[in-house]
């Protein structure tokens, strides 16, 4: 399901700043913004309580005037700058109208592109006893079509869906604490002294929200006046299921002279169809720390499914725990964890992007997203798709591929290539696109070896038609170089140092794409959190 118009004022993205009804990937000193009238800006007092800047999402996110650009539209914007002026309007409300959010947006999921990872019909398999047939998973197999049907380069197409959830559900949380300072506002009772507390449930006016009961919701300042705690927890009723439930959000941002760093965590019952828990009852468990100075901005945002209701995921240190796993532990992830990380410069959006995600807690790779943003007019980048480390290590970086990952006779020996597409926001569609016709380095076979010379008599569904009678030598051969069909196009590592080792990683550092690195936070957490 992509973006509605109402999902949009609660979207939180990084991706170009664009003006409205024009396009550009920033500049020197350049800015977004969301059109329309003008939102007032929260004070300096509230900017000083609130990370009124902090966005996550995908890079190649656009938006236009009501739905996701995918259309004729001319007129769009970033996601950015439509959310950042959602929540500033939130936090400069004058009514309690106005101190509103979306918990439904607490329960959004991922979705996947089409052209990314389907599943592929195949008849005798060279690395399989022939003769043999069936059908490839899904999400093993990389970029596997150039764009979507829209023209959309795939690498961001893949991005932004495999990025809803995310976007949505840190959306929610930053919405639901501007709606407590917004509260707060209209009641007069804003800022608290410092060492106090405000508690909104007892306010003449109290915190409200369509479908919510609230059981916690107080805002605390330290005594130092520069911390500022939010602890929020709610029972929110789905009006389409009459399902409730338990939702509960803390954030703990602390002024500096240069900007400010925090951190968010979230904690939301939910369900998951088809995963690796006894039961499709979930919590999902989400973090973001963050570290703002000037217009640089470092993050990193963590996602897991965790088995069972009323599971905490999050360690002692207020981040969630890709450690903490199914089945070792009864109530650990079972189901799809997912790590952003991003340093960049706000007045431009360019800088350093990495997405990875891993479907369950005894895969050996994580897929990873390796992404440079450049501030041009129009934007261009640069995006890499490969395998990586487990989720449990912290490494950013793309150590291969895997062209093969769940075939017959499978040896999970990772390749030492990756695929790449450069990319290019077309300022007609809105749509981030391959920059030219060698954009993109991404053709492969479904084989351990990457490879198929023709000799046998194997077929597989290169055209995704569902029939493998049209197949031909034209269509499945691939090797390098060409012969009776296709290139083997995967871009190969190189060893830039010189040490006589060549890895991926340099190789997209070379490029000018280096891993981002997280930000740490260290004030104390007082959420729910594991054993």
């Amino acid at each position: 399901m992509r973006r509605t118009e109402k999902a949009l004022l609660f979207l939180l993205s990084i991706t170009c700043a664009l003006a409205l009804g024009s396009c550009s990937g920033g500049g020197d000193g350049g800015s977004s913004s969301g059109g329309g009238e003008e939102t007032p800006a929260p004070t300096a007092e509230v900017s000083d309580a609130f990370p009124t800047t902090l966005a996550v999402s995908s890079p190649f996110e656009l938006v236009s005037s009501g739905a996701s650009v995918k259309s004729s539209a001319k007129a769009f914007t970033s996601g950015y700058s439509s959310i950042t002026s959602e929540i500033s309007a939130i936090l400069s409300g004058t009514s309690i109208a106005s101190c509103t959010f979306d918990p439904q947006s607490f329960l959004a999921k991922p979705s996947r592109a089409e052209c990314y990872g389907p599943t592929m019909d195949y008849e005798d398999h060279p690395d399989g006893t022939t003769p043999n047939n069936g059908q490839l998973p899904s999400g093993d197999m990389g970029i596997w079509k150039e764009t979507e049907s829209t023209g959309e380069a795939c690498a961001a197409a893949e991005l932004n869906s495999q990025m809803e959830g995310v976007s949505f559900q840190t959306t929610a949380a930053m919405t639901s604490v501007a709606a407590m300072v917004c509260t707060a506002n209209v009641n007069g009772s804003w800022p608290p002294a410092a060492g106090a507390s405000i508690d909104l449930t007892t306010l003449a006016t109290p915190i409200s929200a369509v479908n919510v009961v609230f059981n916690t919701a107080t805002i605390t300042l330290d005594s130092t006046g520069t911390v500022w705690v939010y602890d929020l927890d709610f029972v929110y009723t789905d009006p389409s299921t009459s399902t409730p439930h338990d939702i509960s959000v803390q954030l703990s941002h602390e002024d500096t002279s240069t900007g400010g760093r925090g951190r968010f965590t979230y904690v939301a019952d939910d369900t998951f169809t088809g995963g690796n828990c006894s039961s499709s009852d979930v919590t999902l468990n989400g973090s973001l720390v963050y570290d703002t100075s000037g217009t640089d901005v470092d993050l990193q945002s963590r996602l897991g499914y965790f088995c069972g209701h009323g599971s905490a995921g999050v360690g002692s240190d207020g981040l969630v725990d890709p450690s903490y796993k199914y089945p070792t532990y009864a109530t650990g992830w079972g189901n799809n964890f997912s790590i952003f990380t991003a340093n960049f410069d706000s007045s431009t959006l360019a800088g350093q992007y990495s997405y990875r995600w891993q479907a369950g807690p005894n895969d050996s790779n994580s897929r990873v997203f390796n992404i440079g943003v450049n501030a041009t007019t129009p934007l261009t980048g640069e995006a890499w798709f490969g395998f990586g480390e487990p989720v449990t290590v912290s490494n950013e970086c793309i150590d291969g591929f895997y062209c093969s990952w769940a075939g017959p006779g499978f040896t999970h020996t990772m390749s030492n290539y990756a695929q790449r597409q450069h990319v290019t926001l077309n300022a007609t569609t809105g749509l981030v696109e391959p920059t030219n016709s060698a954009a993109s380095d991404i053709t492969y076979a479904p084989t351990n070896a990457c490879t198929y010379d023709g000799t046998g008599s194997f077929k597989y569904d290169r055209d995704l038609d569902t029939d493998l009678t049209d197949e031909t030598a034209a269509t499945n051969v691939v090797t390098d170089p060409a012969t009776t069909g296709l290139l083997f196009d995967l871009y190969a590592a190189q060893d830039v140092d010189g040490d006589g080792n060549a890895t991926m990683c340099e190789t997209i550092a070379d490029r000018g794409i280096s891993a981002p690195t997280a930000p740490a936070y260290t004030n104390a957490y007082t959420g729910p959190a594991h054993p």
